[in-house]
């Protein structure tokens, strides 16, 4: 196949092979593939709302759009903001339900505490528990085992979605 190329107002054709088109457009593609989190101007966004549900708006290029990307609360794709807004919710309830059954911990507090205990899942028997560790990238520190079982119970089916299903990404963003 010859592809017409203009340079300085003088248009040559120039063969190329079709595997090289193909691999072109494939690439061109990828380059565009959607991540869920881009910004939208004059298109329609998502958002976590206060009640903790996920809404719709249109970027009119306004302070609030601008805020609300800036701050990670704006999502292009739906599915990828029903599952942040569901996985955001039950963070803010595992800190909260730590912080009104003994104590949600920080990191920074540990040098008077010689213990903290944070949910697990373990994939092999799809299931949660408890390990006392402490972590510093991720997890509500608990200052107890048994506060730490409590949680697990009080928030068993989300947990276990947040650890087997939750995908911060567009379905299918990993195929090819």
């Amino acid at each position: 196949m010859n592809i017409p190329v203009t340079i300085n107002g003088i248009t040559v054709e120039i063969p190329v092979d079709d595997t090289m088109i193909e691999e072109a457009i494939e690439a061109k593609k990828r380059k565009e593939k959607k991540t869920g989190y881009e910004r939208n101007p004059n298109g329609v966004y998502y958002f976590s709302a206060t009640r903790g549900d996920t809404e719709k708006d249109r970027d009119f290029g306004i302070d609030v759009d601008g805020a609300r990307h800036e701050v990670g609360n704006y999502y292009t794709h739906q599915g990828v903001a029903d599952n942040n807004v569901r996985a955001d919710n039950l963070m803010r309830q595992l800190r909260r339900f730590a912080a009104e059954h003994g104590g949600c911990l920080c990191p920074k507090l540990r040098r008077n505490v010689t213990e903290a205990y944070v949910i697990r899942y373990d994939g092999n028997l799809r299931a949660c528990d408890v390990i006392n560790f402490w972590p510093t990238t991720w997890g509500v520190l608990f200052v107890s085992k048994e506060s730490c079982e409590e949680a697990i119970k009080a928030f068993h089916d989300e947990l276990l979605w947040y650890f087997a299903q939750y995908d911060p990404m567009p379905e299918g963003w990993w195929e090819d």
